[in-house]
């Protein structure tokens, strides 16, 4: 019996399991378990790009866990895999009847007032985790959003390891030859200089124009190490680049909010 636009499945917690990760299928969905969560059933009525899609009603969802490559606008071409990435995203709809299950999180809404929610195919397919694990986006770990944070991690490190989709030829950028025209998402690499703390945040300074910023609040994610510990250290991270400071002397920034997304190279 198909299921109506806000029908709720009952019994369904966010229990998931990250040991091995030998396919998004198997590993990052919602099990049922007897502790009263619920999963809410909706219908899809378009899918905008790989990790965005608007629901009958008009409600728009951005998933959690994932950002995918980018549609061109404006007469830009599309980012490698932004195609790949929306009509898989369409096809996981079509074959779910255009019902898909919706989970939310810590924060439900992104500052751009999209929803923010894991979303599922109704077999409890985790659709950020398969996506990740087919190359089909970036993982990225945004707090307080934070389950299956670790499934997602492990998508994207056997997506790496096999070389699919935006991991075929990583587009790695070192931090030291970034330019203000470089903002927007990327994956970066860079040696910590110097690190420094203020009233709100942490910084590690990877270059003389760029600084990772990551927020006091965020430092009880960092349980096993803290960011100063980086020191002298080379890593990679991702997340959006943004400029500041004075016009003439445009700077760059990265806010970091986890350690899943920081990986230390030497």
């Amino acid at each position: 019996m198909p299921l109506r636009a806000g029908q709720r499945t009952l019994v369904f917690g966010a229990l998931f399991i990250c040991a091995g990760l030998n396919n998004a299928h198997s590993d990052c969905r919602v099990r049922p378990q007897i502790t009263g969560n619920t999963l809410d059933f909706h219908t899809v009525e378009r899918v905008h790009d790989g990790d965005t899609l608007r629901l009958e009603g008009g409600k728009k969802i951005r998933l959690i866990g994932i950002n995918a490559p980018e549609p061109g606008r404006n007469g830009e071409p599309d980012q490698p895999y932004a195609a790949q990435a929306r009509n898989r995203l369409q096809q996981l709809v079509n074959g779910a009847n255009h019902k898909i299950g919706i989970l939310e999180d810590g924060q439900t809404r992104d500052r751009f007032g999209r929803a923010l929610a894991h979303l599922f195919l109704p077999d409890g397919t985790n659709i950020s985790a398969l996506l990740l694990q087919e190359g089909l986006g970036w993982h990225i770990a945004i707090t307080p959003n934070t389950k299956f944070l670790g499934c997602y991690a492990q998508a994207q490190q056997q997506a790496r390891a096999n070389k699919r989709g935006v991991w075929e030829k990583p587009d790695i950028l070192d931090a030291a030859l970034l330019q203000p025209e470089d903002a927007g998402f990327r994956l970066i690499t860079g040696t910590v200089a110097r690190t420094g703390q203020g009233r709100q945040h942490i910084w590690l300074s990877l270059s003389l124009n760029l600084s990772v910023r990551i927020e006091h609040k965020d430092l009880k994610y960092f349980t096993s190490w803290q960011p100063k510990e980086l020191l002298h250290k080379r890593i990679e991270t991702s997340g959006w680049i943004y400029t500041y400071g004075d016009r003439n002397k445009r700077k760059l920034g990265m806010q970091v909010h986890h350690p899943a997304v920081i990986r230390v190279i030497e």
